[in-house]
């Protein structure tokens, strides 16, 4: 995976695009979500931001679903969200859930990483929770990126 070749949405506001810290803490998210992926022994995790750009990614078994795959469905379910929105009166979604007759799971989870949305794409295995870990996986790295947004505004 190239780190961070084009500026991320998430970086947006840094003008020479990602810091020297950036890198850095890209691979502190992947090895969390390495963690993660072993603990619960799922398939694959992809982070992307809200335009579909990979930010980081685990992947125990790509025939699952490709990357290109999890960028196309995580830029759809995106919009999806903006429908459902505007449709119901639901507020902003925290999770999309899709399951399949055999129990595996694809979740799209939203968080905010420097003040961006940005999805968390997970596969799970049939009859394998998520929430416990995913939960935490998702503060870790909101905290993560707001403590490294924060040394950034510091300098």
């Amino acid at each position: 995976m190239v780190e961070f070749a084009k500026t991320p949405p998430a970086f947006k506001g840094r003008e020479n695009g990602p810091s020297p810290t950036d890198a850095p803490l890209q691979k502190t998210i992947e090895r969390m979500m390495k963690d993660v992926l072993q603990l619960g022994s799922y398939d694959a995790i992809f982070l992307f931001d809200a335009e579909g750009l990979p930010m980081a990614k685990q992947i125990a078994h790509i025939e699952l679903l490709p990357e290109p795959h999890a960028v196309e469905l995580s830029v759809l379910i995106g919009k999806m969200q903006k429908v459902i929105r505007r449709m119901s009166a639901l507020g902003p979604l925290r999770e999309v859930l899709i399951e399949d007759t055999g129990g595996r799971k694809l979740i799209f989870r939203y968080l905010s990483i420097f003040s961006q949305i940005a999805i968390l794409v997970l596969v799970v295995p049939p009859h394998r929770t998520y929430r416990g870990l995913v939960n935490r996986l998702c503060r870790s790295i909101e905290k993560l990126s707001s403590f490294a947004g924060a040394g950034e505004t510091s300098k």
